[in-house]
């Protein structure tokens, strides 16, 4: 009797009925069951480029990336033309940050088939990773014209709207995402933060408490706590906060909030709170200053220019607590060198774009300037010591890395001057009483130059006072 011969890759009808037992076990989630189904057909067919491929996602699925590419690379050497593996292998790149490679491999996939949709959402993920909006949107458009009920990509693409400014169509796609799929969490967390951004408070609360009654997330603990400080319901908002903090203890976002309320604060904002918090803030930062009528580096800028008077001579300039760079286009021309530290690497990569800078560092503001002796003839700091309580060490440390007679500019939000010296206040900033910078100046060998009260911002539709101080070093 005479067998034929299997050609490469060619599937016998039990490796067929395993296939397909396999692929109903991973569609309802079972990944050790039909993970033993795929390698069964893998051990009587070792070139079975489907399974390979299933065994791969399967990788990619349990945080492994790297073994989900190479197994998709080999079921790719043998089916070249399978699009489903061109696009998984574009998740796994993309899950490992290797953003070029992923686009590549959705190019591929949708060469093959240009109706891909899913193929097309991810592809606008990973565009929009590499800050490529306005492109990550017509890659989410296109996937809707192709599925229109599609809810991941009408979730995304209201971020992307969002981000590019375009609220009240970022409003529709939320909705329409919550709508397709409502028992989805992230979709009606994405729609209450931009309800508070849109100033409507009572139907971002219903949103995220929403989201909350479906799966509790950060983001969802993060926004519904925001709605109610915005709506004066403080001691809810903090209830929430502690909630977040049972919840992810090692939260340092609901770790900070959640201190508020507690009897004895932290001196600061730790650096992971900062951090986290800017990290992803950095894209819409400077938009939403304007919006709150942010104005304290140019008022501080008008002081150091009093104080310079008519010398003219550059100085060597720290951008403390630096952002975006907001404040570089207003030292530059004082500038013989411009140096910006911040702890966010996402602040100090729009920080870069604006080629104002000598150097930019990420590193915590104490320790690099306890790092540079006498490095500095001015100091600059606005909208950062709002993320301090106790400002010894800064005023310490400030001291130290100035040459002797350099400036120290700050501001800082103002509190009464009953009670503590610090207060941290709900919207997660500390608030200072004058006096106590004042007092700071004079014990830490300083000269005050002047003190001016100013309007910070706006919070809640109200101003916020501050002041604007600027300190010479005292030279001996």
């Amino acid at each position: 009797m005479t067998t034929r011969k299997q050609h490469r890759g060619a599937a016998s009808g039990a490796d067929t009925g395993k296939l397909q037992q396999a692929i109903h076990l991973h569609q309802q989630g079972q990944l050790d069951a039909a993970e033993v189904l795929y390698r069964s057909v893998l051990q009587s067919n070792p070139h079975h480029g489907r399974a390979l491929q299933l065994l791969g996602v399967i990788a990619g699925q349990r945080g492994h990336a790297e073994q989900a590419i190479e197994l998709i690379d080999q079921s790719l050497a043998i089916e070249p033309a399978n699009a489903a593996a061109w696009s998984n292998r574009g998740n796994a790149l993309l899950e490992l940050k290797r953003y070029a490679e992923a686009l590549e491999s959705y190019d591929r996939a949708l060469a093959l088939n240009p109706k891909y949709a899913e193929a097309l959402h991810n592809r606008g993920l990973t565009l929009h990773s590499l800050d490529r909006t306005e492109e990550a949107l017509a890659s989410y458009d296109r996937a809707l014209k192709i599925r229109p009920d599609y809810p991941q990509a009408l979730n995304h693409r209201g971020i992307a709207l969002a981000k590019l400014g375009r609220k009240p169509e970022a409003l529709a796609a939320f909705r329409s995402a919550v709508v397709l799929q409502p028992g989805e969490a992230e979709f009606h967390a994405n729609l209450g933060k931009l309800l508070i951004d849109l100033r409507q408070l009572e139907l971002a609360e219903k949103s995220l408490a929403q989201a909350l009654k479906i799966r509790k997330t950060a983001a969802a603990f993060e926004g519904l706590g925001r709605a109610l400080y915005q709506l004066g319901r403080s001691e809810e908002a903090i209830d929430v906060y502690r909630q977040w903090l049972v919840f992810e203890p090692e939260n340092p976002i609901a770790q900070h909030l959640a201190a508020v309320s507690s009897t004895s604060i932290p001196d600061r904002a730790s650096d992971s709170y900062v951090r986290n918090v800017f990290d992803e803030f950095a894209d819409n930062f400077e938009t939403t200053l304007q919006g709150i009528g942010y104005r304290a580096p140019e008022l501080l800028t008008a002081q150091i220019r009093a104080a310079l008077g008519t010398d003219a001579t550059p100085i060597r300039i720290l951008d403390a607590g630096c952002g975006t760079g907001l404040a570089a286009p207003l030292l530059r021309p004082f500038a013989s060198q411009l140096v910006g530290v911040d702890l966010s690497e996402g602040m100090l990569a729009k920080a870069l774009e604006r080629q104002l800078y000598d150097e930019l560092v990420v590193a915590e503001l104490c320790t690099f300037m306890n790092s540079r002796p006498a490095a500095f003839d001015l100091i600059f700091l606005t909208d950062t010591l709002i993320y301090f309580g106790a400002l010894e060490e800064v005023f310490r440390t400030a001291h130290r890395a100035l040459a002797p007679g350099g400036m120290l500019a700050f501001s800082v939000e103002s509190r009464t001057e009953s009670g503590p010296d610090y207060q941290l206040e709900l919207h997660g900033r500390y608030s200072h009483r004058p006096d106590y910078a004042r007092r700071l100046v004079v014990d830490h060998g300083y000269s005050l130059l002047s003190l001016e009260d100013i309007v910070l911002r706006r919070e809640l539709t109200t101003d916020v006072s501050g002041i604007a101080v600027v300190a010479r070093r005292i030279t001996t």
